[in-house]
């Protein structure tokens, strides 16, 4: 530890601080020291927000008590003489503000599938996540491995319809994305939103929630309001002594599906008593999920 200490002070003299660290971490792998303008950020982390104000907050501690866990990184393959952060890119971020001029690391050799999932994990375990990012994060783990929504649900712990219900989320607008990522939504307002098919409606509703502070009670019942005129620009049913109001039982019948399928699902109506239902998808893995929940119901 003292030769950890003496190379640090030679390389970042007054700029440097390390608090009292074992040599070895508990797997056994080695902690070592190396200057900060080596490791470079993980292009896939799921954190892509970073509030200013916690980084200045956390800086200001390590000038003080300096890095206390090591930060877990991984040789780059493009470049060796760099290392890409797997877990730990804040605590990265505050001691460049801090002015060290080296940063204890961990050094393992993941696959591109272990730094995801390590770097999501310490998100999510730590409550660093906003739902967007969270279920941005879920969506690439099953793209880039052909995972299902259970897959991916056993690896971090949590029950498969908290996974669906937050994948659902990546079916919003843009624009009402960055409003539940900024916290000016909430997972709860977005889920109601989730009930308008209309784009242009859904962006509406959004907005009016922000600028009158709506609650997600308050919200839902102007979306109860929403969904039956969406359902009566269909052309009128001749003939068939069919009252309108029967469409407003197609809310409670989406959310049902969705429930069932963890997955985004729209009823239309069309003339003549006919109608359509979709069922959305945002990955292979999703389809063959979903396929799978239907043909069990034949069976």
């Amino acid at each position: 530890m003292d030769e950890l200490r003496a190379e640090s002070e030679r390389k970042g003299g007054e700029g440097s601080a390390l608090t009292d660290l074992d040599s070895v971490d508990e797997r056994g792998s080695a902690i070592r020291l190396v200057p900060l303008q080596s490791v470079v950020p993980n292009p896939s982390q799921p954190r892509k927000t970073f509030r200013e104000s916690d980084i200045q907050e956390l800086a200001s501690s390590i000038r003080n008590m300096g890095v206390i866990q090591p930060i877990v990184v991984r040789p780059c393959r493009n470049d060796p003489s760099l290392y890409e952060i797997v877990a730990g890119e804040r605590r990265w971020r505050a001691a460049k503000v801090a002015g060290l001029a080296d940063i204890p690391v961990i050094i393992r050799n993941f696959s591109d599938w272990e730094a995801l999932e390590a770097a999501l994990m310490e998100n999510v375990q730590r409550a660093d996540l906003n739902p967007i990012e969270e279920a941005k994060g879920y969506k690439s783990l099953m793209d880039r491995y052909s995972l299902t929504q259970k897959d991916v649900a056993e690896r971090i712990g949590k029950d498969r319809a908290t996974v669906a219900n937050l994948l659902r989320l990546l079916a919003l607008e843009e624009e009402i994305q960055e409003m539940v990522a900024d916290g000016r939504l909430s997972t709860g307002h977005a889920k109601a939103l989730l009930s308008v098919r209309d784009s242009r409606a859904r962006r509406s509703l959004a907005r009016k929630a922000i600028k009158e502070s709506l609650s997600v009670r308050a919200l839902e019942k102007l979306v109860s309001q929403t969904a039956p005129l969406e359902g009566a620009k269909a052309p009128a049913l001749k003939g068939k002594g069919l009252k309108q109001s029967r469409f407003t039982d197609y809310p409670e019948i989406v959310d049902k599906l969705r429930a069932i399928l963890g997955t985004k699902v729209l009823i239309k109506n069309l003339p003549n008593s006919r109608g359509k239902i979709e069922i959305h998808y945002f990955s292979q893995a999703e389809l063959n999920r979903l396929v799978e929940i239907l043909l069990k119901s034949r069976e």
